[in-house]
């Protein structure tokens, strides 16, 4: 979040004459102290911004000024304007269909120049509706915007479902997941809700005021220490590259007998299931207490179709 901001500051004093420091706090909801940490980010990064002393001062960039378009190849040009265009699609997102307006009309002066786009599709809906899952998406990121108090009906991890009213501040994807970072009135604090639980949601009616949000969102809170064990799965090699995808390569170890994951996590059903979509290509060595749960699921499903 801290560089988006600095971005969008950047972009600012470029469309602006003189942009004050309480004018850029009250915009993105910082203090000014912030604010000149972000003017001095971006004096360190070579960009010539000019500090006006007085009343009427503030902040400015250089006369004669520009960023040429040049600093992007062709290809990261096209690479732009297909993930916004892909993002756009997922999100139906107004100021992401302006930036990839502004983006597709600017021509590139280095030879030919013919503009590719399409060649990049996030879709985190379901095959069978993916419609559906879109509309949350468009709804979650418009009440972030406008800040729209939502109800929603949730399940948990545990499958759990429950009616709460949420704050949605930010839109978060991670791990290729949708999630939202909202104030639960529920539980009194700020929350991770996936946007795949999220059954159904409706305005509140309410415009709610915006919260202090931490510049690095905690997502080492998503997990209570008490929620997390320490594991260790061994990886047969056809499916060391997937499980490496899952859980980052920096967890793998390598020994004399095979490859090795260990870190901690989450034990719950979320666990269970996914070290089962790799069938006999994981096998937890620890802790006993997962193996046993794994154990009878295997033994659940059997039964199932015996």
């Amino acid at each position: 979040m801290k560089y988006e901001i600095m971005i969008n500051i950047l972009f600012d004093l470029l469309s602006k004459k003189l942009v004050s420091a309480r004018y850029l706090a009250d915009k993105y909801e910082v203090s000014q102290r912030t604010v000149y940490r972000y003017i001095d980010g971006l004096s360190l990064a070579g960009i010539p911004v000019i500090t006006v002393r007085g009343a009427s001062g503030g902040f400015k960039i250089a006369e004669g000024y520009r960023i040429s378009f040049g600093f992007l190849t062709k290809e990261e040009h096209e690479s732009v304007i297909s993930a916004l265009k892909a993002v756009f699609e997922e999100t139906n997102n107004k100021n992401l269909e302006s930036a990839l307006s502004k983006f597709a009309g600017v021509k590139r002066i280095d030879g030919d120049f013919s503009m590719k786009t399409g060649n990049l599709v996030i879709d985190e809906g379901p095959w069978c509706n993916s419609c559906g899952y879109k509309d949350k998406l468009s709804l979650l990121t418009s009440a972030t915007e406008n800040r729209e108090a939502l109800k929603i009906f949730y399940h948990d991890r545990e499958g759990k479902a429950s009616e709460r009213i949420i704050e949605p501040h930010v839109m978060v994807f991670k791990q290729g997941m949708w999630y939202v970072y909202a104030f639960c009135r529920k539980r009194g604090e700020f929350r991770f809700f996936k946007v795949g639980r999220i059954e159904s949601l409706d305005k509140t009616g309410e415009i709610f005021v915006r919260r202090t949000v931490p510049e690095t969102l905690p997502f080492e809170d998503w997990y209570t220490k008490g929620d997390l064990e320490f594991v260790e799965m061994k990886i047969e090699r056809p499916y060391i590259a997937p499980v490496g995808e899952w859980l980052g390569v920096e967890n793998l170890y390598y020994e004399k007998d095979g490859c090795y994951a260990k870190l901690s996590l989450p034990e719950d059903d979320g666990l269970i299931g996914k070290i089962l979509s790799f069938g006999s290509g994981v096998k937890v060595v620890k802790p006993e207490s997962l193996v046993k749960k794994i154990t009878a699921k295997i033994a659940e499903i059997n039964s199932l179709y015996s």
